[in-house]
């Protein structure tokens, strides 16, 4: 009686000093004193090694406000996940969220159904505001889903709502509400932080209208992003079309938008070399419309971009190989593939090469020459122990 009385004369605020919040041991005490107390369960989500996570830490250790408000109103726990246990990491399996960075807020009823999640800062009032929430059905993220889906379209529901289903890594649905959020936005306000910010914590497309605006306005990124973040504006952007290259989409995109890409790829900073990102696809689109002399252009560019990369080139050179059809397209490859006989020393290259050579007197209707190289290649790939799948295929042709 006499502990439960200190207990509560402590989280109450009666003391003078600030008493270190207080954290349970483990997941199971945690849960069963939340249905006790009737209260909700606080998760801290860190890493011990990360310097805003020990910032936050010392809060908890000496800010008596903060403590004050997370002792009273929540049962506390903290999972470090630079030494998580067996049991946190399949408690954080089973709440299928998908944590990118750290330190996050979650907070439980008493059976474990997630009622809020929250990124932090290190503002105490901010961190209070996120407990406050997590304490209201009407502003916590639980209530997101049933918001949106009776038709809230508030930009405040929007951006709170793409922030839960990224941690879900629900991608369709988070490029719905990047476009909803586009078409609540003022549009004579494009310019203005707040669409900067919903720009870089909501939108994974390229086709979302906030990028659209930024991409033609590249001048005015500069200053949205200030202190430790300043100068990160055109990675911001980059990222977004770095998404939107290994998008399933992104397979169905015809000449016209890799070129447009391309550009984006050149405006944001992405890389120097846009044409290694869709050099296979783009010159496939190429061929599929017979403009072989585009297609050899881009083959020349890869072969190029680094010639003492022999097992690149190679590849290079097998993916065009196999693009063109006749004797006439394949001309140019097989120039390509003389060039590289001198330069190859590896055995798995060697084999390439007279893998590559055998497929091409295939293609030409060279039998005799064909039959010669391919038994060649085989006795080569034997003697060095490598696989005979590919060139059993090639008797086949």
């Amino acid at each position: 009686m006499k502990h439960l009385l200190l207990l509560c004369f402590i989280c109450l605020g009666f003391t003078a000093m600030a008493q270190a919040l207080q954290f349970e041991n483990n997941l199971k005490t945690t849960f069963e004193k939340a249905k006790v107390q009737n209260k909700p369960v606080f998760v801290e989500y860190y890493n011990s090694d990360c310097p805003v996570c020990k910032k936050v830490g010392e809060l908890f250790n000496n800010n008596d406000k903060l403590i004050r408000f997370y002792c009273k109103s929540f049962v506390n726990y903290r999972i470090d996940i630079s030494n998580i246990s067996k049991s946190d990491s399949l408690f954080l399996a089973n709440t299928k969220l998908s944590f990118s960075s750290f330190p996050y807020f979650l907070f439980f009823d008493s059976n474990e159904n997630l009622l809020h999640v929250s990124a932090i800062n290190l503002d105490v009032d901010f961190l209070i505001s996120i407990g406050t929430k997590a304490l209201n059905p009407d502003e916590r993220t639980d209530g997101l889903a049933y918001k949106y889906n009776k038709g809230d379209r508030s930009i405040k529901t929007l951006y709170a709502y793409s922030q839960l289903v990224q941690l879900y890594n629900n991608d369709s649905l988070a490029i719905i509400l990047a476009d909803d959020l586009y078409k609540a936005f003022p549009k004579n306000t494009l310019g203005n932080k707040k669409s900067y910010t919903i720009t870089k914590n909501c939108v994974n497309s390229i086709e979302n209208g906030f990028f659209k605006f930024w991409i033609k306005n590249m001048d005015e990124l500069e200053g949205q992003e200030t202190d430790k973040h300043k100068g990160e504006e055109k990675p911001v952007m980059a990222e977004i079309v770095r998404k939107s290259i290994y998008s399933k989409k992104s397979k169905n995109w015809d000449l016209e938008k890799i070129t447009e890409v391309k550009k984006y790829i050149l405006l944001t900073e992405l890389s120097k070399n846009p044409d290694a990102f869709f050099w296979q696809h783009e010159t496939e689109l190429m061929v599929e419309q017979q403009k072989y002399k585009d297609a050899l252009l881009i083959g020349e560019k890869m072969l190029n971009e680094d010639k003492t990369a022999i097992t690149a080139n190679l590849n290079t050179i097998r993916h065009f190989m196999t693009i063109f059809k006749t004797a006439n397209e394949l001309t140019t490859v097989k120039q390509w593939l003389d060039g590289m006989v001198s330069k190859v020393k590896e055995p798995t290259d060697k084999a390439n090469v007279l893998y590559l050579n055998a497929q091409y007197l295939v293609k030409t209707n060279q039998k005799a020459q064909a039959l010669e190289a391919i038994s060649i290649a085989q006795k080569y790939f034997k003697e060095n122990n490598l696989d005979t799948k590919e060139l059993s295929k090639l008797t086949d042709m």
